[in-house]
């Protein structure tokens, strides 16, 4: 009834465990717990499933998911911005792949606003996130980062007043 299972046995993962493959989950545990991987399976599934509680939690709060993207725009922007400039160090891939997730952050953020219960604010966002779209865009025909330094400052201003309201919005 031994065999060495998927693990091989003999690997070092394995700690040289033989694993015999019976559907019995407590079996399993005893025979992981005699080696390198003895793991204390209900802390384990208390920790994933308030992991998963959280993220639930977050899904439904609109505020924390806004934020969250200012903070993603925010970084992907300082990314582009650093990498900009191939000839001084910067890194071809990291300015691409920042470039299109920042304007694709700056999208959503565009596609979320509802003009009809904000009016005057969603549309002064709407120019915001507009204006960092194209300073993106011309930074990046031009090679420097001039543009996107300013679009940053703007959208950090907007992300700060935006996180002193969470407290209040979800009163």
């Amino acid at each position: 009834l031994s065999g060495r299972g998927n693990c091989g046995g003999d690997s070092p993962l394995c700690g040289g465990i033989n694993i015999i493959q019976y559907s019995d989950l407590t079996f399993i545990r005893q025979i992981y717990c005699t080696g390198i991987f003895c793991m204390n399976y209900n802390h384990i599934t208390q920790a994933y499933q308030n992991a998963e509680r959280q993220a639930l939690e977050e899904m439904n709060d609109p505020h924390l998911i806004v934020l969250t993207m200012f903070d993603a725009l925010l970084k992907s922007m300082q990314i582009f911005e650093t990498n900009i400039d191939l000839k001084n160090g910067g890194d071809a891939e990291l300015k691409s792949k920042h470039f299109a997730r920042a304007l694709t952050i700056i999208y959503a953020l565009q596609s979320s606003l509802d003009f009809e219960k904000g009016e005057n604010i969603a549309t002064n966002l709407f120019q915001l996130y507009e204006f960092a779209r194209q300073q993106l865009i011309a930074d990046l025909s031009k090679g420097q980062a001039d543009g996107t330094i300013k679009a940053i400052e703007a959208l950090q201003e907007i992300r700060d007043a935006w996180e002193t309201i969470g407290p209040q919005v979800k009163k």
